[in-house]
């Protein structure tokens, strides 16, 4: 059985990534996501918590495509941001991803 555990502190392995593409489309699928995953936030609300310290979603990493979607996941949703692609490309997320996560020791 697998279960994602929050433990408040971020040592915990993320499940994986979600990538937002346009500033414009994240407060529109945010809101669904949120049902699912656990977002990092700038600000910690605890959302992603239950009473007793465990973890209700699975946590996420957050990839914003080029630098203009990445201040607004920061700005408007809050977001904690772990990658910003330096091109908004395909590629360029791929060696960004890749790159976050070597350095990391993920493989997710």
């Amino acid at each position: 059985v697998y279960e994602t555990r929050y433990d408040g502190d971020g040592a915990n392995e993320a499940w994986g990534w979600i990538v937002f593409f346009a500033p414009s489309a994240a407060p529109h699928v945010y809101p669904a996501l949120c049902d699912r995953f656990f977002f990092r936030r700038l600000v910690d609300t605890g959302s992603g918590v239950d009473g007793l310290g465990h973890g209700r979603k699975e946590m996420t990493k957050v990839a914003a495509i080029g630098p203009t979607t990445a201040p607004s996941l920061r700005g408007e949703l809050g977001l904690e941001v772990d990658i910003v692609t330096p091109k908004p490309t395909p590629a360029e997320l791929v060696s960004t991803i890749v790159g976050f996560n070597s350095a990391n020791h993920s493989v997710h």
